[in-house]
């Protein structure tokens, strides 16, 4: 469950005077370790309140089978950590904690009084944390230990960023059901198709992601960022590019389980700069004020006209600045064109090596530039870090899907319900 979202849900939740007579009874058995109806219960109510989700009627029933799952879930996760030994301390905890209230505009401290006015335990947000925290360092540890994006896995990435250029793209959210978390895809589709009508009704997209979605997007809402159709499931395309912007789309059958898909927006891919051009500049500066009505700059003028067509050399540029006393001239190396304004990128990108430029107006003067040396700069690096980051996240999804797949199929399992 989302960290944001555990508090929201906080404000209106008061204690239930039947939790006390449930207490004692038990929703399921996992492995050891004992689901009991007041956990259930007390899920239910704080999932209602934060999504606004009704309680009422079919819905209701298969919310609580769907809440069980989760706490289910986070069972699993806990026993795996306590089998590798890893511990989450209480500073973690408490760090934690604070960024919840930070996230929430919260003084610090506001969380105990919080749960202490719901009549919830300290021990409930611990358990959801320890969870949630415990369950991120598997997944790193498994990724760290079985996962390596290579060079060319890079480069095949970026070519099909490349590949995209010009053709649409989605800025997508997702809820995510796989279908091994189900005792059979009719109850999953009921379930998908529950939520989907929940969210229709004015149920929060975000909230619903973060407490049922099983993908790595759920922390962040389900948000996906802008989605290639090459990314994507065909059955999933088909039914978003069908859609508007700002509309539900699912529940949609995919190879791996139902998806309900809100499509925000969508825009013909750019590409990625997979080439990136470097200049080394001479720079001519004349100084002058900017009213043409001026003696002054008349005459400097009249000097960058003939520089400009006379100069064949950077070399030849910088004599003819030292003759015209032009002492604020000089080189300007490893200029990346990316990085000038649309007008000088578009001017400097169009000149040939030893060529001059016409005289360009800038603030103090007048500038005549020459290109000295233009070379072509491979992909930069910072793309393709963002590249290779993205590709970790995705590899490190699909690992932790795996082992949330094998966990629950090892597991005893008992349900009394």
């Amino acid at each position: 469950m989302g960290r944001v979202f555990l508090v929201t849900m906080l404000w209106s939740f008061a204690p239930n005077s039947g939790h006390a007579q449930s207490a004692m009874g038990i929703a399921a058995v996992v492995n050891d370790d004992v689901i009991s109806l007041l956990d259930l219960n007390s899920r239910m109510q704080l999932v209602a309140l934060s999504s606004r989700l009704a309680l009422s009627g079919p819905a209701a029933q298969r919310l609580r089978q769907q809440v069980l799952r989760n706490l289910i879930d986070e069972t699993l996760q806990l026993q795996e950590a306590k089998r590798l030994e890893i511990e989450v301390s209480k500073d973690q905890i408490d760090a934690a904690v604070k960024q919840i209230e930070r996230q929430n505009n919260m003084p610090e401290g506001n969380i105990e009084r919080l749960l202490a006015r719901a009549g919830i335990g300290r021990e409930s947000l611990e358990n959801q944390l320890r969870a949630e925290i415990s369950w991120s360092q598997i997944v790193r540890r498994s990724v760290l230990s079985s996962v390596t994006i290579t060079d060319v896995q890079v480069d095949e990435a970026i070519a099909k960023i490349e590949e995209g250029k010009g053709k649409p793209e989605y800025l997508l959210a997702e809820i995510y059901l796989p279908f091994d978390i189900a005792e059979s895809r009719e109850d999953l589709l009921k379930a998908a198709q529950s939520l989907t009508i929940q969210i229709k009704r004015g149920a929060d997209f975000a909230t619903l992601a973060k407490t049922f979605s099983q993908s790595a997007s759920a922390v962040n809402g389900g948000d996906l960022g802008w989605v290639r159709a090459d990314q994507m499931d065909g059955n999933i395309l088909a039914a978003v590019s069908r859609a508007q912007d700002r509309r539900l789309v699912g529940p949609v059958e995919a190879a791996d389980g139902y998806y309900i898909v809100l499509r925000r927006s969508s825009r013909i891919s750019q590409g990625v700069n997979v080439q990136n051009t470097i200049v080394d500049l001479w720079q001519l500066f004349l100084p002058a004020t900017q009213n043409t009505a001026d003696a002054n700059m008349e005459a400097q003028l009249t000097k960058a006209k003939r520089i400009s067509a006379s100069a064949r050399s950077c070399e030849e540029m910088k004599r003819l600045g030292t003759e015209v006393n032009a002492p604020q001239s000089g080189p300007l190396n490893n200029v990346s064109l990316s990085n000038l304004t649309p007008q000088l990128g578009g001017v400097v990108g169009s000149l040939a090596i030893g060529q001059a430029s016409q005289p360009i107006a800038l603030n103090g003067g007048i500038a005549v530039l020459m290109v000295c040396d233009k070379r072509e700069e491979a992909v930069s690096s910072n793309i393709r870090a963002d590249v290779r980051e993205r590709l970790t996240q995705e590899r490190a999804e699909l690992v932790a899907r795996r082992l949330m797949r094998n966990l629950r199929r090892s597991a005893f399992i008992d349900l009394r319900l």
